[in-house]
């Protein structure tokens, strides 16, 4: 941990790994304990050929404050083995996150969550991953047990050629809040393989979801549910598929079990040869 205890502080963190062929084995944590506080986190590595294998959580433990993430992986040729979490317990709060890869040829094997226990919160996520061929294997849950809130996901496929291979669900546990969903996958040739809830157990409560896949040449091959078990409500669904040639193979269900409530769904596909 760069901060450990009680009462440290951060102000910037650059990158642990700059330039190529740097290798990270675990991050554990960059604060541990009470009241840490990070400012801003731009990269872990930063250029080609950066290798980070686990990054367990960036704040840890009660009272962590981390203000901005840039990019857990920058450059080129940036892989992460697994993210476990950024926020993993009581009261951490993440304000914005932009992105875990950003450019070309990113690779993230697996995203367990973005904030694990009770009370955390994230206010924006900006996407996973942002240019062009991005690769994510399987993104577990952005807010994962009691009292999560996320304030808006942007996307977690931003540009060309991205490609995410599941999500299991944005907000996995009792009383998650997510308030707007703006798309998985925004612009071309965006390619999702399978999303099997947005919201998961009980009382998941997701406010807006305006699309899943939003312009030109966006496939989604399966779509399970938006909410899964009891309790879980959806406000207003705008579309799945919204512009020129949305390919969504196969919509299961929408709302899965006893007291699934979905208050408007606009349309399903929206404009030309969805």
């Amino acid at each position: 941990s760069l901060g450990y205890q009680n009462d440290t502080r951060i102000n910037r963190v650059y990158f642990l790994g700059n330039h190529n062929d740097t290798r990270i084995n675990r991050v554990y944590f960059l604060g541990n304990h009470n009241d840490t506080r990070i400012n801003r986190v731009y990269s872990l590595g930063y250029h080609n050929d950066t290798r980070i294998n686990r990054v367990y959580f960036l704040g840890y433990q009660n009272d962590t404050r981390i203000n901005r993430v840039y990019s857990l992986g920058y450059h080129n040729d940036t892989r992460i083995n697994r993210v476990y979490s950024l926020g993993n317990h009581n009261d951490t709060r993440i304000n914005r996150v932009y992105s875990l890869g950003n450019h070309n040829d990113t690779r993230i094997n697996r995203v367990y969550s973005l904030g694990n226990h009770n009370d955390t919160r994230i206010n924006r996520v900006y996407f996973l991953g942002n240019h062009n061929d991005t690769r994510i294997n399987r993104v577990y849950s952005l807010g994962y047990h009691n009292d999560k809130r996320i304030n808006r996901v942007y996307f977690l496929g931003n540009h060309n050629d991205t490609r995410i291979n599941r999500v299991y669900f944005l907000g996995n546990h009792n009383d998650t809040r997510i308030n707007r969903v703006y798309s998985l996958g925004y612009q071309n040739d965006t390619r999702i393989n399978r999303v099997y809830s947005l919201g998961y157990h009980n009382d998941t409560r997701i406010n807006r979801v305006y699309s899943l896949g939003y312009q030109n040449d966006t496939r989604i091959n399966r779509v399970y549910s938006l909410g899964y078990q009891n309790d879980t409500r959806i406000n207003r669904v705008y579309f799945l598929g919204y512009h020129n040639d949305t390919r969504i193979n196969r919509v299961y269900f929408l709302g899965n079990h006893n007291d699934t409530r979905i208050n408007r769904v606009y349309s399903l596909g929206y404009q030309n040869d969805t």
